[in-house]
């Protein structure tokens, strides 16, 4: 047994769920359940303290050790799935970023889980809620820790309409969001996976190269998942080593021009312009180039996908 007080901690949270021991009912002494287990007693002291850290029982001197009465059976799911090593991913068959190869995302997930030491099952999207709701049930039975879901357009629409059921899963669920604003995201934990790792990247480079003019360029759509979180990585990682920045923000490409031009005339060392996206940087370059203006030597512009396809 690799870890004895592990294994003995879910041993005996499945048998509280399983009704062996019921809400209320007395334990076996310590000295009972370490001949069982064939540990030490103080490995079961051990793995009782923390059960009774996390509310699960209670125990009294010279009366004994119970399980607490107004225990919850979803509670006691829950606990014993998070000491769980295995993560189940579950992929939409259209998943976009997998038929046009950009990047190996999930791939990638799986390997930073198992540099973690979690062993990684997968499965197909179900495609109605009989099926989802049977495959979550076998998430629970089976002691998965984490679902992480890689959604299509059609997928969120089923996550969306049974969300109140999914909810109540004693499961973590993640999703992958594509860039939906804040009312569209489900009440699941929320995982943005960007090529640009949500804009430290992009702030990385402008540190290496140590450069001192620098501003991001922006609609007012910071609403949107993918732009707020983008830009508040970039801030940060800036904000970490000391470089200012200014924000350009602007209703319409049109009313960029002007400020971005007018950044990149003021600057005494050549500006490096961040644009949230492809559609903003096209024509902010254009201008600055017409306006006599040279990538590389006045200015050097960045940019984010619109669609990271």
């Amino acid at each position: 047994m690799s870890d004895p007080k592990e294994a003995i901690y879910k041993a005996l949270l499945d048998r509280i769920e399983s009704g062996v021991y019921p809400p209320g009912s007395k334990m076996p002494t310590e000295r009972e359940m370490a001949k069982e287990f064939g540990v030490t007693n103080w490995s079961i002291h051990l793995t009782l303290n923390e059960l009774e850290e996390n509310g699960f029982i209670k125990r009294t001197r010279a009366l004994g050790t119970f399980v607490c009465e107004n225990i919850a059976i979803s509670q006691v799911r829950r606990q014993r799935n998070s000491r769980s090593k295995t993560v189940a991913i579950i992929v939409s068959r259209n998943f976009s970023y997998t038929r046009h190869g950009y990047g190996d995302i999930i791939g990638d997930t799986e390997r930073c889980l198992a540099d973690r030491d979690f062993n990684v099952v997968y499965d197909d999207m179900p495609g109605n809620c009989g099926d989802l709701t049977r495959y979550l049930d076998n998430c629970v039975s089976s002691g998965v820790k984490a679902l992480v879901i890689f959604p299509e357009r059609e997928e969120l629409g089923l996550l969306r309409q049974h969300r109140d059921l999914i909810v109540t899963y004693p499961v973590d669920i993640f999703f992958f969001n594509r860039g939906f604003a804040p009312n569209d995201v489900l009440p699941f934990n929320c995982v943005s996976v960007d090529m640009f790792q949500s804009g430290v990247e992009a702030a990385a480079w402008i540190i290496r190269k140590d450069f001192d003019n620098i501003a991001f360029l922006a609609t007012d759509h910071f609403e949107y998942y993918w732009l707020d979180t983008r830009y508040r990585g970039f801030k940060e990682e800036l904000e970490l080593h000391g470089k200012a920045h200014r924000l350009i923000v602007g209703k319409g490409v049109e009313n960029m021009l002007g400020p971005a031009l007018s950044y990149v005339q003021d600057a005494k060392t050549p500006a490096v312009l961040v644009a949230s996206s492809d559609g903003i940087a096209v024509p902010v370059y254009d201008n600055l180039v017409a306006n006599k203006h040279l990538p590389y030597k006045d200015f050097h512009m960045m940019s984010f996908d619109d669609l990271p396809m």
